[in-house]
């Protein structure tokens, strides 16, 4: 188990709130969630759209400012590349086991992701991909497979598997299916749902 993996689970059991990042190449989402009885409690979130156009980064920008709307300065990070970032295997990818097989990631892609968070301060404890986070999700919710964004189900409605903080209900609902990535990042870093 490697530090991020324990500092999370101390997280969890002390139910100390956790930000949870999708990165990708036009948007960016947190959710700061922490661990409940039954399912994750909501207590922020924040997005950041940014136009194709205009940007040519691996992620979308708004990290610091992100993190300030919902004040996770200090907080756990854990962060989902975009399935953007996945590819073909070669020489500088890295492979990851997943419910839909093999997973490839391009080394300067999480390369990349752990700069930015330390960049901007942020204590980076975990990274996986989008995949993997909608899985978890999929699982907590009785869907047999994890469905791709643009399929409907309950697993497209992120805040079936959340309770919500009520400061932060305005927000939520306008990010909608965008924290599906961070909700399910949080049900498997919390333990809440049983791994692939």
């Amino acid at each position: 188990m490697t530090r991020g993996e324990r500092a999370l689970r101390r997280a969890a059991r002390r139910r100390r709130p956790v930000a949870f990042w999708h990165l990708g190449p036009e948007t960016l989402v947190v959710a700061v969630l922490e661990r409940g009885d039954d399912e994750p409690l909501l207590l922020g979130c924040a997005g950041v759209r940014a136009t194709p156009i205009a940007w040519s980064g691996p992620f979308a920008p708004g990290l610091l400012e992100a993190s300030r709307a919902c004040g996770v300065g200090t907080r756990l990070h854990v962060a989902a590349l975009d399935v953007a970032h996945l590819g073909a295997a070669g020489p500088d990818a890295i492979e990851l086991d997943a419910d839909s097989g093999r997973l490839c990631v391009a080394r300067a892609a999480i390369d990349r992701a752990v700069w930015t968070f330390r960049a901007a301060e942020l204590r980076l404890v975990a990274l996986t991909v989008e995949p993997i986070a909608r899985a978890s999700l999929a699982r907590f919710l009785g869907e047999a497979r994890s469905l791709a964004p643009n399929e409907r189900s309950l697993a497209g409605d992120p805040l079936a598997a959340v309770s919500v903080a009520p400061d932060c209900e305005t927000q939520a609902a306008a990010l909608g299916e965008l924290l599906s990535v961070p909700v399910g990042m949080a049900l498997s870093a919390f333990g809440m749902v049983e791994e692939g």
